[in-house]
């Protein structure tokens, strides 16, 4: 019920811990009436992907990000990371 009256983008991390939470963003990326939409953030396992993938057929897109290199770093923050 929380996450249906949300608007704009809801922005889930470590969606791997909450398996649970893919039937329920099933039907809400089915409801034209829902004013959101959600960006889930995770670990991408082979499970966490099988699982996405199956629950969330037509409504999920994967992204696979990689990390910060140093070169993209202003050189004064570099100490600081």
């Amino acid at each position: 019920m929380f996450l249906e009256s949300r608007k704009g983008i809801v922005v889930i991390d470590e969606v791997q811990n909450k398996p649970g939470l893919f039937p329920v963003l099933r039907v809400l990326a089915d409801l034209t009436r829902t004013p959101a939409r959600f960006l889930l953030l995770g670990s991408a396992s082979p499970e966490f992907l099988r699982q996405g993938s199956e629950t969330l057929a037509g409504r999920i897109a994967f992204y696979s990000l990689p990390g910060f290199d140093l070169e993209e770093v202003k050189q004064e923050a570099l100490k600081k990371l």
